[in-house]
């Protein structure tokens, strides 16, 4: 009678174990994807306004009913493919390349 109290004691235990031990990697695993979703959110906004290519702050323009982000140290332009579309629809592209390229130069005379 005592072993077979012992066996079921023993059994529970194991069992009880085993669940909280699956319990505790549920929320191991929860604690990791937050964290990992966090660092994620955290490196993405570093990056924001930044310059893909050198890494400066990007300055916003606006010309031509259309948004750019132009970067000073690399001279580099960012745009969405329908600003760039309605510039090529409403032949201001070129424009708008000679007016970057005039804000280029009073930035480096500056």
């Amino acid at each position: 009678m005592y072993k077979d109290t012992k066996l079921q004691h023993s059994h529970s235990s194991r069992l009880e174990e085993e669940y909280f031990m699956k319990k505790e990697r549920e929320l191991i695993n929860r604690i990791k994807k937050r964290e990992q979703e966090r660092m994620e959110q955290e490196e993405k906004s570093s990056h924001i306004d930044r310059c893909s290519f050198c890494g400066t702050q990007m300055e916003h323009c606006s010309a031509y009913d259309v948004d750019i982000l132009y970067c000073h140290g690399c001279e580099s332009v960012h745009m969405n493919l329908g600003d760039i579309e309605a510039l090529m629809d409403s032949h201001h592209l070129r424009q708008l390349i000679s007016d970057l390229r005039g804000l280029a130069k009073t930035k480096k005379t500056a």
